[in-house]
């Protein structure tokens, strides 16, 4: 195999396991290069591979593409630089590639939920590349076993971010192809770890960077910097819990204050939002307004407020929650000059249809629709980011966002099992956590970018 320079030693020794093994799986932390060097390594084997069809998946085929295919410009269309393109097979999309041992088909698939092993089905693949694969249905991966083995040179490659060591992917797969490389030292089985210190692109100056943005000993410092297997508990927002005053946003508009260095200046917001979350019986209506500063850098808790059915002797009924946020969006405007979108829990349609009338009929210039709803724990995860990195703040209107922020915990019993999942069973104030991200949703990936 043609290996490039820069590699590490860890990194060389995987890379060369990969030539007489079938199954090889990179796990490890966030930017540990996982994607290059499998990527590396597929494409030495589709170049001599005498099979025809091979697949490329993930959690979607937009993250097969955005893994395996670009791959920060180490990915399969730089590899084949000139001799593949993007088209059709039997209505499927596929990439094309010219390599030595003739045309190749590379299939893209997603594979994260129950049913989408069908969409595989049909074709007999030589080699399969699954990129996060610890996040795609087990049914799938199995697929992707059963539709390799009838090739003479089966060759399976993972990749994939740590989770709760208790986590399916690790219980019925690869402890059963580790209990097999025991028994057999020929069986195929190659496992290699990798860090943040493996990706040799990172200089220095951003390695301190990112290590700055993480607290030693939690979860996301274990698995992302570490690249452990490690369960979820405890708080979720340790940072923000252990010390809220440090993102705290002491605004006025008074600029003799300001000038004094009393208070702050409230940044330019370039997007006001306000997410609002339906609560059922036995929890609360809540309401958070955000803003966001120019190039997404920042994002201001700027007001945040809840009602609550035991406060109402009848229950709250339509009209109050009407009355409820149309006060609300009122205040933002008058406190912060605009309000941009209203956000509202897209699963209650009857009480968003009648919160759209009654806000639009007071304040036109304010866009009312269904929230977008991003994965639970990609907008904690986006939380989390921005805490670490001290780009979110809040103001002295947002109390009940305080809280929600500073008590929100992991679930520990689906964490026994490998599944991280937010606790919601009353304790913690989810209803402002939800409203809290719903104004945000639609913008993580600019976010994150």
């Amino acid at each position: 195999m043609n290996i490039p320079a820069p590699f590490t030693e860890n990194q060389i020794k995987y890379l060369l396991k990969t030539n007489y093994s079938w199954f090889n799986v990179a796990e490890g932390g966030k930017r540990g290069a996982k994607n290059v060097i499998n990527t590396l390594a597929w494409c030495n084997e589709i170049d001599i591979h005498p099979d025809r069809f091979h697949l490329a998946a993930g959690v979607d085929q937009s993250s097969a593409r955005i893994n395996i295919l670009e791959c920060d410009g180490f990915g399969v269309k730089n590899y084949f630089d000139g001799c593949c393109r993007i088209g059709k097979f039997e209505k499927k999309d596929c990439l094309y590639i010219d390599t030595k041992t003739g045309q190749k088909i590379i299939f893209f698939a997603g594979g994260k939920k129950s049913g989408d092993d069908a969409n595989i089905k049909g074709y007999t693949y030589g080699t399969a590349y699954i990129t996060e694969a610890n996040e795609c249905h087990p049914t799938f991966i199995q697929e992707v076993f059963d539709r390799t083995i009838a090739s003479n040179n089966r060759k399976i490659f993972h990749d994939l971010n740590p989770k709760s060591p208790n986590h399916v992917y690790y219980t019925d797969i690869l402890d059963f192809h580790e209990e097999q490389q025991n028994k057999d030292p020929e069986y195929g089985y190659n496992w290699g770890h990798f860090t943040l210190l493996d990706n040799l692109s990172i200089s220095d100056i951003k390695l301190k960077s990112v290590l700055k943005t993480y607290d030693k000993g939690t979860v996301h410092y274990e698995r992302d910097i570490l690249g452990l297997r490690k369960q979820a508990e405890g708080l979720i927002y340790k940072r923000f819990a252990n010390n809220p005053q440090n993102y705290f946003l002491d605004y006025s508009k008074n600029e003799e204050e300001i000038r004094s260095g009393k208070k702050k200046q409230l940044p330019r917001m370039i997007e006001i939002n306000v997410g609002l979350d339906f609560g059922g019986n036995k929890s609360a209506h809540a309401l958070v307004a955000t803003g966001i500063t120019p190039n997404y850098q920042k994002l201001i808790g700027l007001a945040s407020k809840r009602i609550f059915h035991k406060d109402y002797k009848e229950g709250i009924a339509p009209a109050d929650v009407d009355k409820f946020v149309v006060e609300f969006v009122g205040f933002v405007i008058k406190e912060f000059g605009r309000c941009d979108y209203l956000e509202w829990d897209n699963e209650a349609v009857t009480l968003g249809t009648g919160v759209k009338r009654a806000v639009e009929k007071v304040y036109p210039q304010v866009t009312v629709r269904g929230c977008y709803k991003a994965e639970i724990n990609d907008r904690i995860d986006l939380m989390q980011k921005l805490i670490g990195e001290d780009r979110f703040l809040y103001t002295r209107h947002c109390e009940t966002l305080k809280e929600a922020l500073k008590t929100a915990i992991w679930n520990p019993v689906p964490a026994e099992i490998g599944i991280d999942e937010r606790l919601d069973d009353g304790t913690s104030d989810i209803d402002t956590l939800d409203s809290l991200e719903y104004g945000f949703t639609r913008q993580i990936k600019r976010f994150i970018q």
